[in-house]
């Protein structure tokens, strides 16, 4: 887009502002339009409007526009007031009501070579992801642009997948949870749980929203099949505009009915296969022929759209468009869910246990994340460990008269009353994320394994924040059971919720484990949050806000990770 900052001329009428740019070009601004945007009528730190249209003057007419300085300042009849517009916010309107836009996203896929995994896409491993402000901003702009991008380090381990997240966006909990297992099973509900092999599709155009960002795990490769299958919806969409418009736009124009039926859900909703905007480009694709229901077309129409069904079909099983790749124990890959169809090969589930998990993040809070880097600045870890209290904190705490965020915000209070260091108050703010960012019963009778929230929450925090913050987080847990070996009042003071997850945990410390945790360098500090997490347990108690914590938590993040 070609930068228009420069007037050659500028002229008005009392219903119009005009401008023509030393650059080349023209345009024309509605007197109406530009008393709507004027910079005093929004909030000046979050840009929101504060009028409404009806508040507006009904004919609103310009006496007098001049060019001062980089602005355009406008004197209004009848009005005492004027207004002013930088020149360079203008000429920005201008491109958009012209039509032009920034450089195009999304970047098809290649169309004639080969694809290859590790050379056409971005890679990068999780540590670095986390600790590299320039890795992470890479990486995500690679995703939205392309549409995929692959993690590997992640640990293969349960629930792992939930730790990274978090860089990405916002895992969004569905019928499945905040994630779900995908491996061969008897009798499965879903035959993305069989050994079978899946066609390219998309997931959930059942689902109200679609899902719009799919991460996918793997703790257990097989050896002998089991490939995942790749390709751009976007790039075969614009390939049959290309080679056949009328069954593009059939395709783009039909209603299909999608539906998932299971012992707890009843899903449906209707959308078409081809989605597109009100300019016509192409924004999702929805294409599962496993959900898809019967078409409510009578013969002759049938007839046509199963015509450009089928040549989209076709077209989706053309090796040339496909990425074939084999991924790895600790591999991540996450793909957007409106663009990007995924697949399998098949694989021997009798002699191969292969194992993936996978999750939903919410569209917008994806590109959110890259958006802030397109800007220019980091996404700030603040912003995430506010997401994610956002999403899950106002539930209840498990078994406790409060919820998550609330105790979060009680143990950070008494630790603030305590007048304790910065980090020690941060660790008691944070010390339960652990349960935000893995996934387990709400109802705590549910429970029957400890959920390891502790060393989740610490391998998060310590990526962020170091050992300051992460090491009283990983040792809260332990600290409970050295003060019930260590204070014989202790037990009593702990609340009936407490108790039966200490059950879990291990119950009290033995001599040996007491003193392996007093030679732990943060047990003093881990003690001093586990009293704050015993307190933090009371209805109503007033508190700091948490984005009153930004500051604080924005101060101790470490240098490498902002």
């Amino acid at each position: 887009m070609k930068a228009m900052h420069t007037v050659r001329q500028i002229d008005w009428t009392p219903s119009a502002l005009m401008l023509e740019w030393a650059e080349g070009g023209r345009v024309e601004l509605a007197s109406v339009w530009l008393r709507d945007n004027l910079r005093e009528q929004r909030d000046p730190r979050n840009g929101q409007r504060l009028i409404d249209v009806a508040d507006l003057p009904v004919e609103p007419r310009i006496r007098r526009a001049v060019l001062e300085d980089g602005q355009v300042r406008i004197e209004w009849e009848r009005e005492t007031a004027d207004a002013s517009f930088d020149l360079a916010w203008l000429a920005a309107q201008a491109a958009v009501i012209a039509g032009e836009r920034a450089a195009a996203l999304p970047r098809l896929w290649l169309q004639g070579g080969r694809l290859d995994a590790t050379r056409d896409f971005e890679w990068a491993t999780l540590a670095k992801a986390r600790e590299e402000a320039g890795v992470r901003a890479s990486w995500l702009k690679r995703l939205v642009t392309d549409g995929l991008a692959f993690l590997t380090e992640v640990p293969p381990q349960p629930g792992a997948i939930l730790e990274a997240m978090p860089l990405v966006g916002q895992v969004a909990e569905t019928n499945y949870g905040l994630l779900f297992d995908v491996r061969a099973v008897p009798e499965p509900e879903n035959l993305a749980y069989s050994d079978q092999g899946l066609g390219l599709h998309t997931d959930n155009p059942y689902r109200e929203p679609v899902p719009g960002f799919q991460a996918l795990h793997v703790l257990v490769a097989a050896p002998d099949g089991g490939e995942s299958l790749f390709a751009d919806g976007f790039a075969l969409a614009e390939q049959l505009r290309q080679e056949d418009p009328a069954a593009f736009e059939l395709l783009a124009r039909t209603p299909v009915p999608f539906a998932y039926r299971s012992r707890n859900a009843a899903l449906s909703a209707e959308r078409p296969l081809i989605q597109l905007s009100c300019r016509g480009e192409v924004t999702a694709v929805h294409y599962n022929n496993r959900s898809i229901q019967p078409l409510p077309l009578a013969a002759e129409a049938a007839e046509r759209y199963y015509r450009a069904y089928r040549r989209f079909a076709l077209l989706l099983k053309e090796p040339r468009y496909m990425l074939r790749f084999m991924m790895r124990a600790g591999d991540l890959v996450v793909f957007d869910n409106q663009r990007i169809l995924h697949g399998r090969t098949g694989f021997a589930s009798a002699r191969y246990p292969r194992h993936l998990q996978g999750c939903y993040l919410t569209r917008d809070s994806v590109f959110s994340r890259a958006g802030a880097y397109r800007r220019g600045g980091p996404v700030s870890i603040i912003d995430e460990v506010f997401s994610l209290y956002a999403a899950r904190g106002s539930q209840a705490y498990f078994g406790e008269a409060v919820s998550m965020t609330e105790h979060g915000l009680q143990a950070a209070h008494f630790a603030e009353l305590a007048g304790e260091r910065d980090s020690v108050i941060a660790a008691a703010l944070l010390h339960d994320i652990g349960h935000l960012i893995a996934t387990v019963p709400d109802d705590i009778a549910e429970w029957k394994v400890d959920a390891r929230h502790e060393a989740t929450g610490a391998r998060w925090l310590a990526a962020w924040f170091g050992a300051q913050v992460a090491e009283p987080v990983r040792l809260h847990v332990r600290a409970k059971r050295y003060l019930c070996a260590t204070d014989p009042t202790y037990l009593s003071q702990l609340s009936p919720a407490s108790v039966l997850t200490l059950k879990l945990q291990g119950g009290a410390m033995s001599a040996d484990e007491v003193a392996s945790f007093e030679a732990e360098p943060g047990y003093r500090d881990a003690l001093i949050v586990r009293r704050c997490d015993d307190r933090g347990k009371v209805a109503g108690l007033a508190t700091r806000r948490l984005q009153e914590y930004s500051a604080l938590l924005s101060s101790l993040v470490r240098p490498e990770a902002s």
